[in-house]
Formats: structure tokens, C-alpha cells, sequence
């Protein structure tokens, strides 16, 4: 994997540690410290299983080098659109299963 396909899937995953998966997870009788320990556990959870689909993906992506570029930018964008949302709702459901509630959802 080289550093060009790499940072993507950084923003990706900073923007989506950053959306959905603020302060605004709540849980009674949860300090702060209690919820950012959980936020970290479930971040650290779904990345793993995250970056099993990425690295298929990438694999995926390195091997197929036929079309348009400009095709396989649009397609590119997509899927990261999708894993995104794919991170957003792993999130939210481990830590609905820690028995937080989001405000917004």
C-alpha cells in the first residue's frame, strides 16, 4: 500500500471518529472518563473490523487497472463515502450496546 492510497483512509477514519462519535453520546451515571474510555474501545473495534474490508478493498483496487480514471475516481469516492457510514453505524451500535443513547439519532 503507498502513502497516496493510505491517506485517504486516514480521513476517512478521523472524519468519522470526529462525526457521530463526539461528547454527545450519553449514558447515566457515565463520567466523562467512562465515555471516553468506551468512545476509544469502540473506535478501536470497529477499525479492526473496518480495515479487514479496506484491505480487500485496496487489494481490489491495485488489481483492477482497466477504465477511466476519472471512472475510477467517481467509483473510489463512493466506497470511501460508503465506509464512512459503514464506520458511523459500527460505532453507533457498540455503543448503543454499552447502553449509550445519541441525542440526534
Amino acid at each position: 500500500m503507498t502513502l497516496k492510497s493510505i491517506i485517504p483512509v486516514l480521513f476517512l477514519f478521523a472524519l468519522a471518529a470526529c462525526a457521530g462519535t463526539g461528547a454527545a453520546w450519553v449514558k447515566e451515571g457515565a463520567s466523562e472518563d467512562q465515555v471516553r474510555a468506551d468512545q476509544t474501545a469502540c473506535r478501536r473495534s470497529v477499525e479492526r473490523a473496518t480495515a479487514r474490508s479496506e484491505n480487500v478493498t485496496q487489494d481490489i483496487r491495485s488489481a483492477d487497472r482497466g477504465g477511466r480514471s476519472d471512472t475510477r475516481a467517481v467509483v473510489e469516492s463512493t466506497r470511501d463515502y460508503k465506509a464512512a457510514r459503514n464506520y458511523d453505524r459500527l460505532f453507533a451500535r457498540c455503543m448503543r450496546g454499552l447502553g449509550y443513547t445519541h441525542p440526534k439519532t
